[in-house]
């Protein structure tokens, strides 16, 4: 996100967090980089759009068939991909057991 004016990027939670700070000491909600004043955060159209329409990736797990991953989809495909090496769950208690996920 951004404040609309510049072309810096910000993660909107830290942008949120410098909002806030400013709305509890009454000043106006000003850029952290600009300085320009701004109302709300704005999106990052152009960013959201390299996420999704740019560069790909192949999974980093040997094995796994998908060689052409979004940047914007990595993350969720790695919650299901059967190529994941995991632990056992009582890798806790000692059990040494490594395998994949599927």
């Amino acid at each position: 996100v951004g404040c609309g004016n510049c072309s810096s990027r910000f993660c909107r939670d830290c942008l949120a967090r410098v909002y806030r700070d400013e709305s509890r000491r009454h000043q106006q909600h000003k850029c952290p980089m600009c300085r320009v004043e701004y109302e709300q955060m704005v999106p990052d159209r152009a960013l959201n759009h390299d996420l999704n329409n740019g560069p790909t990736l192949p999974c980093r797990y040997d094995g796994c068939p998908e060689q052409a991953l979004a940047l914007s989809m990595i993350a969720e495909h790695e919650k299901r991909c059967e190529h994941v090496p995991m632990r056992c769950r009582y890798a806790p208690y000692g059990c040494s057991w490594t395998g994949k996920r599927g």
